[in-house]
């Protein structure tokens, strides 16, 4: 029994050190790969996806998780839920996310696993991170309509609010008799009054373009343009013909709208009309019935071409770029309606952090090197107690304590046995008076008796045939 314990023991002893020593020193982290978004990209969508593939070496991966942090624009940060590392060497994971602002991020995967095989080792963790650009165009206005002022022949355009957080402001276009459009009018309201059309007249035809921010301070993203929606402007009157009159006449002003000519044919000169009248001496003032009318310049004002349309000026000087809202769209100035960003829009790549992960990798290493280092002193304090148990084992207790000299029993030696024949021998009696025995030297008191501890059960003590117990006597 106590050889089978003491193999027992050894076994388990060498097991440990096996286990210790198959750990390797320095624990090998989880190890992440980037699929998409690739370092520096830009991505057009805001609904979009994280994939990478993780993979833990020598171990069994245990959870994964992503943290979307913004560098610049608005938002707070993304975390969807980890997933499991199912206890697998390698795995390839995809997270969705939908991002409502434009800008700068920062995607970081968290990977944690086991560095060892049969789960007997330590937990590792390891991070890898990936920076990208979210430049997502905004929604086309929808619901765009128009309305003429019959009075004032001036065009109105509203629309629908686009629903973008980080929305800057609306572009409206103009398109006179099927020309190319140009801007209109810079707002961040919903309507806008043009006073353009008032002027000449015409068919016109509008879009509306959003525009939100970028990944830059400095930059613009638009939307396709809205669809096209017309408006029919009537052409001015033109105001009332004078024509001077000689001396002795009187002044009539004649419409231009009273001269009239059919479709697809030239108007004569006007004859003419001589009419007799007079201004009686004395009161200036009353109009003869009777006179002359010259009409012969009724012609060449006629043929005179149309004025040019007048634009209202700003009512307020244009003071440049405001940080906030609403813009001056009085002093804008006239461009093509496309947003044009100054400087540039380059994404700055930034690689990784990999001092930070060397740190953390360093700390690792100490906690397996002392983790190794209390598991081999476990070890030689265990082969030490082994060593001691089977020294106890080896040496009974009451072998080595001495039993008191009174409890002892005396044992003689065997004597041999007498020659066939002979007599045996007695004992001489010892003189004394009357032929008794005499004292004799009395034996010296010893010291007390102890009590004896108690030994080994006589029952199982084998019996010697090579000993013999005499009596004393």
């Amino acid at each position: 029994m106590t050889r089978t314990r003491r193999l027992t023991a050894a076994a388990t002893a060498a097991g440990l050190v096996t286990v210790l020593a198959a750990t390797p020193a320095a624990a090998a982290p989880p190890v992440i790969t980037f699929a998409t978004p690739a370092p520096g990209a830009r991505v057009a969508t805001s609904a979009m996806k994280v994939d990478a593939k993780v993979t833990m070496p020598d171990g069994r991966l245990k959870s994964i998780a992503l943290s979307v942090t913004p560098l610049s624009g608005g938002g707070a940060p993304v975390n969807p839920a980890p997933l499991p590392g199912s206890d697998a060497a390698s795995k390839d994971v995809s997270f969705s996310l939908s991002l409502p602002y434009n800008g700068r991020y920062k995607a970081e995967i968290t990977a944690t696993g086991n560095d060892s095989l049969l789960g007997l080792g330590q937990d590792t963790t390891r991070k890898g991170a990936v920076e990208f650009a979210l430049v997502a165009p905004p929604v086309a206005p929808r619901n765009v309509r128009t309305s003429v002022d019959a009075a004032t022949r001036e065009v109105t355009i509203a629309w629908a609010a686009n629903t973008e957080p980080d929305l800057l402001f609306y572009l409206v276009q103009r398109s006179a008799g099927g020309g190319e459009f140009a801007l209109a009018a810079k707002t961040t309201e919903l309507t806008v009054v043009d006073t353009v059309p008032a002027a000449t007249g015409g068919d016109f035809t509008y879009q509306v373009i959003a525009v939100r921010a970028g990944a830059a301070a400095d930059e613009g993203i638009n939307s396709n343009p809205s669809a096209a929606t017309a408006a029919a402007v009537a052409a001015p009157v033109a105001p009332p013909t004078t024509v001077p009159a000689t001396p002795g006449e009187t002044t009539v002003s004649v419409p231009a709208s009273t001269v009239t000519t059919a479709p697809g044919t030239t108007a004569p000169p006007p004859t003419p009309t001589t009419t007799a009248s007079t201004i009686p001496p004395g009161n200036p003032g009353a109009l003869s019935r009777s006179g002359t009318v010259d009409l012969s310049g009724l012609r060449a004002l006629q043929a005179q071409p149309a004025p040019a349309p007048r634009v209202s000026p700003p009512t307020t000087a244009d003071t440049g770029f405001e940080e906030t809202l609403p813009f001056d769209t009085s002093a804008a100035p006239e461009d093509t309606g496309t947003f044009e960003p100054e400087g540039g829009t380059e994404f700055d790549e930034s690689a990784l952090d990999e001092n930070e992960l060397g740190a953390e990798s360093d700390i690792e290493k100490t906690r397996a090197l002392a983790f190794l280092a209390a598991g081999l002193l476990a070890t030689v304090l265990l082969m030490h107690l082994l060593w001691v148990r089977g020294e106890v084992d080896r040496a009974p207790l009451e072998a080595l304590t001495p039993a008191p000299s009174s409890t002892r029993k005396q044992k003689r030696p065997k004597r041999s046995a007498p020659p066939a024949g002979a007599r045996p021998r007695r004992p001489a009696p010892r003189s004394g008076p009357g032929g008794r025995p005499g004292p004799g030297p009395r034996p010296k008191p010893g010291p007390p008796a102890r009590r004896p501890r108690p030994g080994p059960d006589p029952r199982l003590a084998r019996p010697r045939p090579d000993r013999e117990d005499l009596p004393i006597g």
